[in-house]
């Protein structure tokens, strides 16, 4: 074995030189937040794994105006880097016909986001009547926070008849990644 590592040092005598000493702090890691779970048991808070969600369920919906941007759930997450989806459907109210329904997932409370921005946001032109459901998922979102921030599940809707207000419901559901 001696032998070995004499003739590396001559051929390589960079090895040779190198001494063994701490780890750099850049590379050290530790399993504070990298604990695993095997019990069946959902990770605690600030674990990576960790699900905060929400859901309104339809008996519960929000009722906005026709054609306005609102809050349908909200969840409240810690500092950390966060992956989050939902889902936003509509009844749509007796005698009405909607033709559009959009869902998103943002940081800023009942405001339209900007299409196709990062996947958060889902359109839908259903042509639903009066009594009947429709529903999207929104596409996934990441985050990344410094302190604990409200990230929101929104709806929109468009009528093109009727005078009766569609009602919203959808869940949304963040996992912590770091």
């Amino acid at each position: 074995m001696l032998r070995i590592i004499a003739l590396l040092a001559l051929l390589l005598p960079e090895i040779a030189l190198a001494q063994p000493g701490p780890i750099p702090a850049a590379m050290v890691y530790t399993t504070t937040n990298l604990t695993t779970v095997t019990s069946g048991t959902a990770p605690g808070a600030g674990k990576l794994g960790e699900v905060i969600s929400s859901t309104v369920l339809s008996g519960s919906a929000v009722t906005p105006s026709n054609s306005t941007a609102a809050n349908v759930t909200t969840v409240s997450l810690t500092a950390g880097h966060w992956r989050c989806g939902g889902l936003v459907g509509q009844v749509v109210g007796t005698g009405s016909t909607s033709v559009q329904l959009l869902g998103w997932i943002s940081t800023t409370s009942a405001t339209l986001p900007t299409p196709a921005t990062a996947g958060e946001f889902s359109l839908v032109l259903p042509s639903a009547t009066g009594g009947s459901y429709s529903a999207s998922p929104t596409g996934l979102v990441y985050f990344d926070f410094s302190g604990t921030t409200t990230v929101y599940l929104e709806g929109y809707y468009t009528l093109i008849s009727g005078v009766n207000p569609n009602s919203l419901f959808g869940s949304i559901s963040c996992e912590r990644h770091a």
